[in-house]
């Protein structure tokens, strides 16, 4: 079950793709845009499960830690702040 559910405004959305397409952000801050755009509930949105995103951005869920893991799923609301959004999470 997820412990988070992202729900970003289209708004957010828009501020968040110039930061994967530019490739002008850090990696980090890429690999954070790329996890809240996956995990957006909201109409539009992706909405993929925890797995299938971790798999995709090639960060580990809890369930799957690693020693030098460096981006876990349950962090999106610290993601989110990082890359300056105020995403609503429920």
């Amino acid at each position: 079950m997820k412990k988070y559910k992202v729900t970003l405004t289209s708004d957010e959305r828009l501020q968040l793709e110039p930061l994967i397409a530019a490739g002008q952000a850090s990696a980090l801050k890429q690999a954070h845009a790329r996890v809240l755009l996956k995990a957006d509930a909201a109409p539009g949105g992706l909405a993929w499960s925890d797995s299938r995103i971790a798999e995709a951005v090639e960060v580990s869920t809890v369930d799957d830690r690693a020693p030098g893991v460096r981006l876990e799923m349950t962090m999106l609301p610290w993601i989110a702040s990082v890359v300056g959004l105020g995403a609503a999470f429920a």
